[in-house]
């Protein structure tokens, strides 16, 4: 780990210490951090960052939800599967409007899915053709055995050739890089004139991060090294040369499940030590985690309305 001598986004060197931050979720590191708020760009970012030889280690097998269970269990591994799909909708009806108007018009070339996990969410998209970028080798071999393409790679520099895909997606990327820039720089290289990036990230101006500061699962050190608001990510798309043509703050997969993970992040399953357990206690564990996510619906719903959700997710065009 090193100390942040300036803003990730910005390179300004003027902050705002405002609280301290631990790993609650998945515990890899007994590493403290403070949550820096940059003077210049407004974007928050973690102190001290790690160096890029120590990320993938932050990063456990189960942190790629199927991708890191074991071969047993198969009927739990299903019935999660189910549940993944249900929560998805809301991604999929978003990624589905735009393939469907991009095949209308001719102009359907592709969809990547940038940190595409297991390839759930991409199989879900049910398009083709379509490419799942991931740096995991359990995540990208899962993704195989949906039968769909995968990259195990970095998407800068992008390993595709320029305007390769009409549509790329980053769910829940951005704020895991340490220069976010640099990637929107390369998705509208690759991306065709008048294509389409989809973009979501933890809203830290969210009435959770608002309530819970050092305990909401938004910030998620040390994963997590950048994070924004709408308008800090809407100003960094904008200077990576996109325009914000839509924005929207709720997914029925991620709000809820980041308050639940707040309150208690030793139930959400692939945290829990050893990998998602199997038997009657990890039956139970998951249906208490399940309990809670569906008790947090009605706020997380609350908040999204007045533009406060735990979450913003912008469809953007080339400029």
């Amino acid at each position: 780990m090193r100390s942040s001598s300036q803003c990730p986004v910005c390179r300004d060197p003027r902050y705002q210490e405002l609280f301290g931050l631990r790993d609650r979720l998945f515990r890899v590191t007994e590493s403290s951090f403070t949550l820096r708020e940059c003077a210049g760009c407004g974007v928050l970012y973690i102190d001290p960052m790690p160096a890029e030889e120590e990320i993938e280690a932050l990063y456990p097998a189960s942190y790629w939800m199927g991708a890191g269970d074991p071969p047993r269990g198969k009927a739990l591994r299903n019935l999660r599967e189910r549940y993944r799909r249900i929560v998805i909708s809301s991604h999929r009806r978003i990624v589905r409007s735009v393939v469907d108007r991009q095949m209308r018009e001719g102009r359907w070339a592709g969809l990547l899915d940038v940190g595409c996990g297991d390839g759930s969410a991409l199989e879900s998209f049910a398009c083709r053709p379509c490419t799942g970028l991931e740096i995991s080798p359990q995540a990208a071999r899962a993704v195989q055995t949906r039968g769909l393409g995968s990259v195990r790679g970095l998407l800068a520099p992008a390993p595709f050739r320029r305007e390769a895909f009409s549509l790329v997606t980053m769910f829940h990327v951005l704020e895991h890089l340490p220069r976010p820039q640099i990637y929107l720089e390369s998705a509208r290289e690759i991306l065709t004139k008048d294509g389409t990036l989809i973009v979501q990230v933890p809203n830290a101006d969210s009435w959770q991060a608002r309530l819970l500061r050092s305990r909401w699962q938004g910030f998620d050190p040390p994963r997590h090294l950048v994070n924004f608001s709408a308008r800090t990510l809407r100003a960094l798309l904008e200077s990576a040369g996109f325009r914000v043509v839509a924005e929207s703050h709720f997914s029925i997969r991620d709000n809820p499940a980041c308050l639940a993970m707040s309150l208690a992040p030793g139930l959400y399953p692939p945290a829990r030590v050893g990998g998602p357990a199997e038997g009657l206690t990890g039956a139970l564990a998951d249906l208490a985690f399940l309990t809670l996510t569906l008790a947090s619906t009605p706020f997380a719903v609350a908040e999204s309305l007045v533009g406060r959700g735990a979450v913003v997710m912008a469809r953007c065009t080339p400029v």
